[in-house]
């Protein structure tokens, strides 16, 4: 007999059809012949609703009273499943999160699960009941306090429940069939994986991808939890993530594995932050919990970075609090942009990608806003009026059809600084907009870590590439960077 977590999102249990709808597969799942834990979210857009009328009442921030209010959601859940669950005969026990053994960090509005006790859990399986515990939820380690996690948080607490009672797969029911190469409700030619590894689903997550949240899948790759992401509507296998079983298909081996995208990008620009303050930054930005993308340091100690607009208010309050004491001067804001993510194993480094991502949007009439460039994912930035023709030309260019592999280079061991495309070699492979170049690519093998316009300059930060001989001047720089002369991209 194996052991399931099935987590059931707000959409699932939206009204009572779906509610018994969920009590009927997981009679069925207790049919044949798997233990089962439930693991509820709130009922459609229940905590929205509580969010809006928490900051009606109160503009303090996150507190103990807010926690109380917004994890009510996932009790009333838990409640309704186990009514229907026990119209089918099933016999079921509501607990909310601090019954079942999770306990968190206590901070409150983004707790992270620190430790899971099993013991209720086994104690009502060993007695035949179904335990519905609420998501997004657990008790403070410290005080006992009832703390909420971040959004998302009942995906990652039905993976936590599966890493501590051993479970064969955390099944994560939603209102799409699986893991897609893009968002099918947005691009219609997108199509389902059979399996993704943890570091590109990750990755998607990171890019703006909504079916998982990203402390489940950091917590998933931790403990080696099997996740199966499947439709609640359909009885069809969707994704697996991670540990796929026997029969399932891999990624397919190509540069790009999916593409992501996310809307209300805005960027944030603080002037004259001296080596002596960047620390204090970082670490007052880094205690808020919000994730930073497009981070960059300029020669002339500005630095920026994006933020989704949920997260600004958060983001702005941590420079306010700095700047009282006397820490950094004023901060500017310039938005909404949107974002698109290509992801893929070792697509900073793949001789193709960038350039041609950059001649899709081109082709378009896309202006690139900014890019940064990961290990496993290339983020672009442009207008947000631009997102969605960005995300179909990309998708069309990269996941529509088959993409060659990467290319054999033999890079010159030990080389490593500044290369100058003003050198002839590389000169006129910048074409007039200045956005388009593939004799960079040649040039640097990889890995490459960023790619920015300042002054007309294109910068690219690198570590150790090959070039043609006689194309480049080399000099030690600590910083590692490609520094090419050419024009300056549109909207630069």
């Amino acid at each position: 007999m194996s052991l399931l977590v099935q987590k059931f999102g707000g959409t699932s249990v939206g009204d009572a059809a779906r509610v018994r709808a969920v009590a009927r597969r997981v009679h069925d799942s207790r049919a044949a012949g798997h233990d089962v834990v439930v693991v509820v979210s709130a009922m459609g857009s229940t905590t929205d609703k509580l969010v809006a009328l928490a900051q009606e009442l109160s503009t303090a921030p996150a507190s103990p009273h807010h926690d109380l209010l917004l994890s009510t959601g996932e009790v009333a859940s838990t409640a309704a499943l186990a009514l229907a669950l026990a119209e089918l005969g099933v016999a079921a026990r509501p607990l909310s999160g601090p019954e079942a053994g999770i306990l968190t960090d206590g901070v409150h509005g983004r707790a992270r699960i620190v430790h899971v006790d099993p013991a209720p859990l086994t104690r009502s399986l060993g007695e035949g009941v179904v335990p519905v515990v609420a998501g997004f939820q657990g008790a403070a380690t410290a005080t006992g306090a009832l703390t909420t996690l971040a959004r998302g948080g009942s995906d990652t607490t039905a993976v936590a429940l599966a890493a501590a009672l051993g479970a064969d797969a955390c099944e994560i029911y939603t209102d799409v069939d699986g893991v897609f190469t893009s968002d099918p409700r947005h691009v219609a030619h997108a199509h389902k994986l059979d399996a993704i590894g943890y570091e590109d689903m990750a990755e998607m997550v990171a890019g703006g991808a909504r079916v998982l949240a990203q402390s489940a899948v950091e917590h998933a790759a931790a403990h080696r939890v099997p996740v199966h992401v499947r439709s609640s509507a359909l009885p069809s296998p969707g994704t697996w993530v991670g540990n796929s079983p026997a029969g399932a298909v891999d990624a397919p081996h190509r540069p790009v594995v999916g593409l992501a995208h996310q809307a209300g990008q805005w960027r944030c620009r603080v002037a004259d932050v001296g080596d002596e303050a960047l620390p204090a930054v970082f670490g007052a930005l880094t205690r808020t919990s919000v994730p930073l993308d497009l981070v960059r340091v300029d020669a002339d100690s500005t630095l920026s970075f994006t933020v989704h607009a949920d997260d600004r208010a958060e983001v702005r309050a941590a420079l306010a609090e700095l700047r009282t004491r006397g820490d950094l001067p004023g901060d500017e804001w310039s938005g909404p942009f949107g974002k698109v993510s290509l992801v893929g194993r070792g697509i900073g480094r793949h001789p193709d990608v960038l350039p041609g991502a950059l001649a899709a949007l081109r082709a378009g009439g896309i202006t690139v806003q900014g890019v940064a460039i990961h290990p496993r994912r290339l983020a672009l930035l442009c207008q947000e009026s631009d997102l969605m023709p960005a995300v179909l030309a990309l998708h069309e260019a990269f996941l529509e059809q088959e993409s060659e592999p990467a290319r054999a280079w033999a890079s010159l061991p030990g080389t490593s600084g500044w290369l100058e495309a003003n050198d002839p070699a590389l000169d006129d492979e910048l074409d007039s907009d200045g956005v388009r170049n593939p004799g960079l690519s040649r040039a640097i093998p990889g890995p490459v870590g960023g790619v920015r316009v300042s002054d007309g300059t294109l910068l690219i930060s690198c570590g150790s590439f090959s070039s043609p001989a006689g194309a480049s001047r080399h000099s030690s720089a600590p910083a590692q960077a490609v520094h090419a002369q050419g024009h300056r991209p549109r909207g630069e």
